[in-house]
């Protein structure tokens, strides 16, 4: 049998713990380059809109201001050349400044400013950055003006408080600790699920905003430095060790039974999908099984996620791992790894007539079978039966017959399932846990500790 593992990664845990360069930093202080939205195509416009002035500044120096454009709307492209054009509401060019990222377009208000890009509106600066065949819009942001634009679409504003307030740790730690996940490209963090979803001001909500306020700068720290708390929908009751997802190990992000996770939104689910569906899912990623058979579980981790499954189809059979099997198959609907398998397949049991002593015996390769031998009674595995004749060995089978076309999925929890279950934060939080106690139990031996203020 041909072994194939399909290699998947939904976000890599590559980048290691960070050191105190952060926690030393004021919370207030550290500002970060987002991507948003679309790439545009080089001298396509873009529109910058706020409620007062336009500036531009120093993006080392903030506090500098280079020039004040007058005007409270303005278009702006990125030129192949290596600038940005800015031009005023009737298409004039006001203004060209360098496309190294030097300067940046802000309010009057500066840091505090708000400022509408493309019809959403953003905290902080706004620059472009030369991309690959286009530009790109960057949201130039404080850390904690960032998360303001994440927690809402990431978390149930209408959650608990303490929930909200881990969250928001999390997500901070999250940031952190993943700056230099998009650096090679200029910038350090997307707005989209790759990174944390961000959708800016419009986002932000008084219950998340709060959340954030009253636990500023604290970060999840392991061994004096800051964790990467990545955190999921829902663990089904038990959380999966890093290993077990990315292949990198974490000493803090360990699998632990999560009772807390039961019974809410999202810990049991079912999914359905044609034998025919599956095999053309399997076609486009490479792998070619005919039409899929059955499938089979092989090995679970400790956490009943599924680590190993045999597909057999109508040509050949092949191993996957769980997790590829997730992607192949979509994780909006193979929501998780914690599953079981019906294939729709029965098998029917073959008899033996067993003669002796002048009486006959009717047994079943389902029942347990075994012989006697000099050393004892010896177990036979039921696929291994055979008989012994004049005629031979003749080997006995079970019949397998299929009585559906499609295979079910019956799994429980929702996304990864490492680190922190915001459905099992919720439901701590409703049994009067703090956000701290959250933290600790979903993240194994660390320290809460706030960045200096």
């Amino acid at each position: 049998m041909r072994r194939i593992i399909i290699a998947f990664l939904i976000f890599g845990l590559a980048i290691t713990l960070l050191g105190n360069e952060f926690i030393n930093e004021p919370a207030d202080s550290y500002f970060m380059d987002v991507k948003i939205g679309k790439s545009y195509t080089f001298d396509e416009l873009l529109r910058i809109d706020a409620t007062e002035s336009i500036m531009v500044y120093n993006k080392a120096n903030k506090s500098q201001e280079i020039l004040d454009l007058n005007v409270s709307s303005v278009q702006i492209t990125y030129v192949e050349a290596g600038r940005i054009d800015v031009y005023d509401s009737n298409k004039a060019l006001i203004y060209s400044m360098p496309g190294d990222g030097s300067v940046i377009l802000g309010t009057k208000s500066g840091v505090d400013g708000v400022i509408s890009i493309g019809g959403i509106r953003y905290r902080g600066y706004v620059n472009l950055l030369k991309g690959n065949g286009a530009y790109n819009v960057i949201n130039h942001i404080n850390v904690e003006k960032y998360l303001n634009g994440v927690l809402p679409k990431e978390f149930p504003t209408s959650a608990p408080l303490e929930s909200i307030k881990a969250q928001a740790v999390t997500a901070r730690g999250f940031a952190y600790s993943n700056m230099n996940k998009h650096i090679t490209e200029g910038f350090n963090l997307c707005d989209t699920v790759h990174c944390q979803v961000y959708a800016g001001y419009d986002a932000e909500h008084p219950n998340s905003n709060r959340a954030i306020e009253e636990t500023k700068g604290m970060v999840v720290t392991y061994n004096g430095s800051i964790a990467e708390t990545v955190y999921h929908s829902n663990s089904g009751g038990h959380t999966a060790s890093s290993e077990n997802v990315w292949r990198s190990p974490r000493p803090y992000l360990v699998g632990v039974s999560d009772p807390f996770s039961l019974n809410t939104n999202g810990t049991s689910w079912s999914f359905t999908m044609s034998k025919a569906d599956i095999s053309q899912r399997l076609i486009a990623q490479g792998v070619d099984v005919g039409i899929v058979k059955d499938m089979e579980v092989l090995a679970t981790f400790p956490s009943g996620r599924v680590s190993n499954l045999r597909i057999t189809g109508s040509t050949n059979q092949v191993e996957v791992t769980g997790a590829s099997l997730r992607n192949i198959l979509g994780t909006t609907q193979l929501r998780s790894t914690l599953f079981t398998i019906d294939s729709g397949l029965i098998k029917n049991d073959i008899n033996l007539q067993v003669l002796g002593e002048g009486k006959t015996k009717i047994i079943y390769p389902s029942d347990n079978l075994s012989v006697m031998t000099n050393n004892g009674s010896l177990s036979i595995e039921n696929k291994n039966v055979a008989i012994i004749s004049a005629n031979g060995i003749t080997k006995v089978n079970t019949v397998t017959q299929e009585n559906t076309d499609q295979i079910t999925f019956n799994g429980k929890g929702y996304g990864h399932g490492v680190g922190m279950s915001q459905y099992g934060a919720m439901e701590m939080a409703k049994l009067g846990y703090t956000y701290d106690q959250i933290l600790k139990f979903y993240y194994t031996g660390v320290d809460v500790t706030i960045i200096n203020r």
